[in-house]
């Protein structure tokens, strides 16, 4: 299969222009893990980090999700009894 003219030219500049933008990502993605680096160093937690920006960066419904998943996990694990003995385990019974 070949392909025109035109669309090889279209073709080359998509090609050229996403590789531009994959550099840019390494680029951007290796500041970031600097940036995570240097909050571990002050005694944070990047994988907590990680997870506190994808919560704040969902938008509303995703958030109304993520929190009935989180309801719904804390229950299963309530019913087996990891978290009869923690104050949220008993604060779950209590609910109930």
């Amino acid at each position: 299969m070949t392909i025109g003219h035109n669309s090889s030219a279209i073709l080359k500049s998509v090609t050229e222009r996403l590789n531009r933008l994959m550099d840019h990502k390494e680029e951007i993605s290796a500041d970031i893990n600097e940036v995570l680096k240097e909050a571990k160093s002050n005694g944070l937690e990047p994988k907590l980090i990680r997870k506190a920006l994808k919560v704040a960066r969902m938008d509303d419904k995703a958030k109304a999700k993520a929190q009935q998943e989180q309801d719904t996990l804390e229950l299963y694990l309530n019913d087996i009894g990891i978290l009869a003995d923690t104050p949220l385990g008993r604060a779950g019974a209590e609910r109930l």
